[in-house]
């Protein structure tokens, strides 16, 4: 996928119904914005994707039907997707504002995590994974970067889908892509489980899989190893059985690979306290409505019944037949 990114819309400009505040994240995909939504009058984030991705119908097929099945996901810790569409050529989703930090930067900022809040992390990650494998939705890019811990110490996951999955013109490689990935193989629940296994390396370590020797990983190297086997059905069958056996290590009563954590919790440190940009009453009584403006589809247009039911990974080859 291309890297490069439309210019970034400058704070205060309105973006549909958006009235953009400050600049979140950015990324491969696209650029995250709080921003003051004039119809419900509320504070959000929203993600406007890359043009380039609404160009390609096949990916906006894809978008449409991650974005359908993730919003209603009956899991705490998937961070709440409230609508979805396309304005002015660009697609866009909006979500609930988190108050908090990505993974990334709290191992930027703070190193690696202790083993016992990193198993907590995991199993956290690990039932919104499992919920959405049984709904037929898949992530395809577990990383740091898609892990908000909120500052009550809840972790939540976004962006479910949304990696071109290659079935179009545009195409992305997930953070921590599975070897069966490079053979043309479609993303699939065995590649959450390889990726949260990965995940669960680099908060312990800080190093990531491909980064050389993560050092003493206090006991979890059988249970890594066997998350991250490059032959998908000698991994973990499921994302919540890799939380269990990583549980496991901690509470294992020979007490030989007993890891004790001692180090406090990842702290959310508190942003600067800024006075924010107050709404211009025109924003919010002037913004233009989903029918003007070139608007496209918003999710009031999307029936429920076009999202995919089945799983998405039923393409995928039967047991036996993946490369060795």
């Amino acid at each position: 996928m291309n890297d490069e990114q439309s210019p970034t819309p400058p704070a205060g400009s309105q973006v549909g119904n958006y009235h953009l505040q400050e600049l979140l994240g950015s990324g491969r995909l696209g650029e995250v914005h709080s921003a003051g939504n004039a119809v419900t009058r509320e504070l959000v984030a929203v993600k406007l994707m890359a043009r380039e991705l609404c160009a390609d119908a096949a990916y906006g097929e894809q978008f449409r039907r991650a974005n359908a099945l993730a919003a209603r996901l009956p899991e705490p810790h998937a961070v709440p997707i409230r609508d979805w569409g396309e304005i002015g050529g660009q697609l866009y989703v909006e979500m609930e504002l988190v108050d908090g930090h990505d993974l990334r930067r709290l191992l930027t900022t703070q190193g690696p995590l202790t083993a016992e809040h990193a198993v907590s992390a995991v199993e956290q990650i690990a039932t919104v994974l499992h919920a959405a494998h049984a709904s037929g939705l898949v992530h395809g890019d577990v990383k740091p970067e898609n892990l908000l811990l909120t500052r009550s110490g809840f972790w939540q996951l976004g962006d479910f889908g949304l990696l071109p999955d290659g079935s179009g013109a545009v195409s992305g490689t997930p953070n921590y892509p599975p070897p069966e990935r490079a053979n043309g193989f479609p993303p699939s629940p065995s590649g959450d489980v390889y990726a949260l296994a990965c995940l669960l390396r680099e908060c312990l370590s800080g190093t990531q899989l491909t980064s050389g020797d993560p050092g003493d990983l206090g006991g979890f190297d059988e249970v890594i190893a066997r998350g991250t086997a490059a032959h998908p059905n000698e991994r973990y069958g499921t994302a919540t059985a890799f939380a269990q056996a990583a549980r496991a290590v901690l509470t294992r009563s020979d007490g030989a690979t007993q890891v004790v954590a001692a180090s406090p919790a990842p702290v959310v440190e508190p942003e600067p306290t800024v006075e924010p940009e107050p709404f211009p009453e025109q924003a919010w009584s002037e913004a233009p409505a989903p029918h003007e403006a070139g608007w496209g589809q918003s999710r009031a247009d999307v029936a429920w019944s076009d999202a995919r039911h089945e799983p998405a990974w039923s393409d995928a080859p039967a047991e036996g037949v993946w490369p060795p």
